[in-house]
């Protein structure tokens, strides 16, 4: 005799579940504005160089914090133990 389960949500599961809903809510509506503002803001030109300013900025950041935290693993020290925690965090959001 077999029995089937079915699988019981944890509250977790439904945080998750609520926050992938709003992420993809917000993604569509910035995907929504984005078409309708790019004619009106002075076309695709200016949304690319924008768009390029802002990756340039968020790669560099995170890239200098993946720097000096490798320069810190390399190199040790009692100082750099407290400030790998900082180092860490932004480069995590590295999405290479």
């Amino acid at each position: 005799m077999t029995t089937t389960t079915t699988p019981s949500t944890t509250p977790y599961q439904t945080g998750l579940t609520r926050a992938q809903s709003v992420a993809s809510l917000l993604g569509i509506l910035g995907l929504v504005l984005t078409v309708i503002l790019v004619p009106v803001s002075g076309g695709l030109d200016a949304f690319f160089e924008a768009y390029l300013v802002g990756f340039i900025f968020w790669v560099g950041l995170t890239l200098g914090c993946l720097s000096l935290l490798c320069i810190q693993h390399l190199a040790g020290g009692g100082l750099g133990v407290r400030l790998r925690g900082g180092f860490s965090r932004p480069e995590r959001a590295t999405s290479l």
